[in-house]
């Protein structure tokens, strides 16, 4: 955004504010909506809107800096308020867009991490995340030097789109399954809650042993007419 504004001949503070709006909508977005859209809608849907985003605000880019291209080569500077309003609502979309994307390849990678290899998995995945946009810094510098920064923007909205595609045809969703509804909290469900109780309650405690008890039985065996300890008969009964 800045080389696009200086480029069109806006001085310091109309750089300045230029940036902030960027920035401004992009902290906006990112802290208000990044999160619940990955989490509500999948991390596909965030990378969608991002990357339409991202290729809406390049198109525009490209469009505002081609038109002054034409006035520089002798179309007059009747257009300028457009291209002021372009370059701003341009702006708007690509902060808008970058905070839509706010933690997302983190996000993912996170989804993807294995449990023994999580650390060395996330630092690769940093790794090739920032050396993209290292390379891709270098490859809007060339462009821009050899062909025309509005050439480097018209190819950026196309590789956005590009993504975009790619997103949806090969990349998966990694957004874990949702919880599952919290009908065991609810009150209604008393009865199923005492009756599941009771079936753990009934898994969980062991079985108590079949007690054994002794039944005396008196058997007067030498026929005199007094019992004595030889004569009590013992039987034993097993009471579940």
């Amino acid at each position: 955004m800045p080389l696009a504004a200086l480029e069109l001949g806006c001085g310091p503070t109309a750089v300045a504010a230029v940036v902030a709006v960027s920035y401004g909508l992009d902290a906006l977005v990112g802290a208000a909506a990044a999160g619940p859209l990955m989490d509500g809608c999948g991390r596909r849907a965030a990378g969608a809107a991002s990357c339409a985003g991202f290729g809406l605000g390049f198109a525009a880019l490209a469009s505002v800096l081609f038109d002054d291209g034409l006035r520089v080569l002798g179309g007059g500077d009747k257009k300028a308020p457009r291209r002021v309003a372009g370059l701003y609502g341009a702006a708007a979309l690509l902060g808008a867009a970058n905070g839509a994307s706010s933690g997302l390849v983190m996000t993912m990678s996170t989804d993807l991490a294995p449990e023994d290899l999580r650390g060395p998995f996330l630092a690769m995945f940093r790794v090739v995340s920032d050396t993209g946009i290292i390379l891709g810094s270098f490859a809007v510098g060339a462009v821009s030097e050899s062909y025309a920064l509005h050439a480097a923007c018209s190819g950026a909205a196309v590789l956005a789109l590009a993504t975009l595609a790619f997103l949806y045809c090969v990349v998966a969703e990694t957004r874990p399954p949702p919880p599952a509804p919290p009908g065991d909290d609810d009150p209604r469900d008393a009865p199923s809650l005492l009756s599941a109780a009771k079936a753990r309650v009934r898994a969980t405690t062991p079985r108590a042993r079949p007690a054994t008890y002794a039944i005396l039985s008196p058997d007067d065996d030498d026929d005199d007419g007094e019992l004595h300890p030889g004569d009590l008969d013992v039987d034993e009964a097993d009471v579940a």
